[in-house]
């Protein structure tokens, strides 16, 4: 995991290390953790053995830190870890340290068990705990406890989770579940993610596969990319503002064309979606070197006469392939540039996807050497 400068400095600040690009370590009593998170957030967690008594009151407490600091997305328990998550902008930093320690002041307020009692069992651990970092279906949590307590709570919830997949769980009965865990949720936002969810988990009937509807939306995105290049007066690589719109939507067109077909999720449509992006901006560049040198030729009558229209179009493909060779180093930049800029926009889609494992994996923290 990447871990910027800012956290580590206040890790140093704070005496605590980093193990795999997360901070983590004792303060205060406290068995706190931090990391940064790739779609742009920065994230503190607090492990302990909370009384199921203190949560009402925590959260009355917490709730106040939510109105107060602008970029705080959401402060909440999470198996027997207290988690709050900043989106990560300019002075994000400020307002996460001032959260951080206003934090430790509320809960220094309740009597908490300090850092060394396991938050899953209760027992003293004298030192001897391990750090994991938890991950479900994009969610982490960063867990302080007994290696076995650990090990036991990833088997559980992947033992019920695998028991969900068999008995799906009502609509009524998924309502209640999130208001009760997350009162201040309304039921129509809880009723459509409930329609996202079962939408996901059932498509229904698959028209086409996967990579046909990728496809299409790959020669869309190069036609568009082809025709706003050359309605614009910029150079070879058009620099205008239509051609940069396409170039940040061209893998969204591309995702939705896979989408429609109603194939799978996972690995499969992340691998089909990128690879289909490469190929749109390739055949997007070649193609405005191809009708470049097309227009060249007619302008300046350099077509033969006589050929059929067959003939005329291989003319003008072989001479933009050779326009683009005597230019590689051009042509490698723009693949790059606008590869880049598409994949970009759905980069954060294409990660959850590809790392779609419906089971909670379980990471233990080490220090690197």
């Amino acid at each position: 995991m990447y871990l910027g400068y800012a956290l580590r400095k206040m890790a140093r600040e704070l005496g605590l290390e980093v193990k795999d690009g997360v901070v983590c370590g004792i303060f205060k009593r406290y068995a706190v953790s931090m990391w940064e998170g790739l779609s742009g957030t920065k994230t503190f967690s607090i492990s302990a053995k909370f009384d199921d008594k203190l949560y009402e009151k925590l959260d009355k407490d917490f709730s106040e830190l939510e109105y107060k600091y602008q970029r705080l997305l959401y402060i909440r328990f999470m198996d027997d870890t207290l988690t709050a998550e900043f989106s990560d902008n300019p002075g994000t930093m400020k307002q996460f340290r001032n959260c951080f320690f206003d934090v430790l002041s509320i809960l220094d307020q309740y009597d908490i068990p300090d850092a060394d009692i396991c938050p899953k069992c209760g027992l003293p651990m004298y030192g001897q705990g391990v750090w994991s970092m938890c991950e479900i279906i994009g969610s982490k949590i960063c867990l302080y406890a007994h290696e076995h307590c650990a090990a036991a709570m990833e088997r559980e919830v992947n033992r019920q989770l695998e028991i969900g997949k068999r008995t799906p769980v009502s609509k009524e009965q998924f309502i209640k579940d999130i208001k009760e865990a997350y009162p201040e949720e309304s039921i129509k936002e809880i009723e459509k993610a409930y329609k996202e969810i079962e939408a996901e988990q059932n498509p229904g009937k698959r028209y086409l596969p996967g990579w046909i509807g990728a496809l299409g939306g790959c020669i869309l995105s190069a036609i568009l990319f082809v025709v706003l290049c050359l309605m614009d007066s910029g150079s070879h690589y058009s620099r205008g503002g239509g051609l940069s719109l396409v170039a940040c939507c061209g893998g969204f067109i591309i995702k939705k064309g896979y989408d429609l077909t109603k194939d799978t999720y996972g690995k499969k449509r992340c691998f089909t979606i990128i690879i289909m992006t490469v190929l749109y901006v390739f055949l997007g560049v070649l193609g405005i070197a191809v009708v470049q040198e097309a227009m060249a030729m007619n302008q300046f009558n350099t077509v033969p006469e006589g050929i059929s229209i067959v003939e005329e179009c291989r003319l003008y493909i072989h001479s933009g392939i050779r326009s683009v060779l005597l230019d590689k180093g051009r042509f490698l930049i723009g693949l790059i540039i606008f590869t880049s800029v598409s994949l970009f926009i759905i980069i954060v889609d294409l990660y959850n996807d590809g790392d779609r494992d419906e089971r909670m994996r379980r990471k233990r923290l080490q220090k690197r050497k």
